[in-house]
């Protein structure tokens, strides 16, 4: 249950950062990002956004951030929030002039395939607690 604004903003960029990874691995871009938020008292809010197609989880934080202020809409705890992504294309589909995501995302990629996902992490982020 969430406790405060800055633990939602932590919990929804480890996410976007989790399906971004996964979707790299599988070598995948998402066209569609969604959102689901449920608040203590079972309420579940789902909320969608078509994209241009990414797998850069800076791109789809902007859209999962624009997406839950726009869900949020009372006061309340939080019981649930989650990220998936969606209509999926091959990543060697269409290159784009200025890809955002080359050489950090690969190199973080890297890190995490050796050491684990969760030793590296965008600033901000908090480990998802299991």
């Amino acid at each position: 249950v969430e406790r405060d604004a800055n633990e939602s903003e932590s919990i929804l960029l480890g996410l976007c950062e989790r399906v971004a990874f996964r979707a790299r691995k599988r070598g995948v871009k998402a066209r569609t990002v969604t959102l689901k938020l449920r608040y203590a008292d079972f309420e579940t809010l789902d909320r969608s956004r078509t994209i241009p197609a990414t797998h850069y989880d800076l791109d789809i934080r902007h859209h999962v951030f624009d997406l839950y202020r726009l869900a949020r809409t009372r006061p309340g705890a939080i019981r649930l929030l989650g990220v998936g992504l969606s209509k999926f294309q091959l990543d060697g589909a269409q290159l784009q002039l200025f890809e955002r995501s080359g050489r950090r995302s690969i190199a973080v990629d890297g890190v995490r395939e050796k050491f684990g996902y969760d030793a590296v992490r965008l600033a901000g982020t908090s480990p998802l607690r299991r």
